[in-house]
C-alpha cells in the first residue's frame, strides 16, 4: 500500500511539474531541486568533452541540459555546437 502512496505522490508532482514547465514558469532542474551552481558544473563537463572534440559525450551532456532546463538559450545553443560536424582540412594535391 506505500508504494502505490508513493507512487501516486511521485506522479502527482510530475503532473503539476509538467503543467508549470508548460506554462512557462519552471524547469525539470527547478522541480528536482538542481542549483544554478550544479548546472552549471555540468555545463563545464560538457564544455570540457567538447573542447576535447569528444562530440558524443558532450552532446549526450547539453541534451540532458537542454531537458533539465529548456529556458536557458546557452544550453540549446552549445547543444547545436556539439552536433555540428568537424571540418576537416581539404586535402591538397601536387601535380
Amino acid at each position: 500500500m506505500d508504494t502505490l502512496r508513493s507512487f501516486q505522490n511521485y506522479a502527482h508532482t510530475v503532473l503539476d511539474a509538467l503543467e508549470l514547465s508548460t506554462e512557462g514558469q519552471t524547469t525539470l532542474a527547478e522541480v528536482h531541486g538542481w542549483s544554478r551552481a550544479e548546472l552549471e558544473a555540468l555545463y563545464t563537463v560538457g564544455y570540457r568533452l567538447l573542447a576535447c572534440e569528444n562530440r558524443p559525450a558532450a552532446r549526450e551532456v547539453f541534451g540532458v541540459l537542454c531537458r533539465l532546463d529548456h529556458l536557458t538559450p546557452r544550453y540549446q545553443e552549445a547543444l547545436l555546437a556539439a552536433a555540428e560536424p568537424v571540418a576537416q582540412p581539404s586535402e591538397e594535391r601536387t601535380p
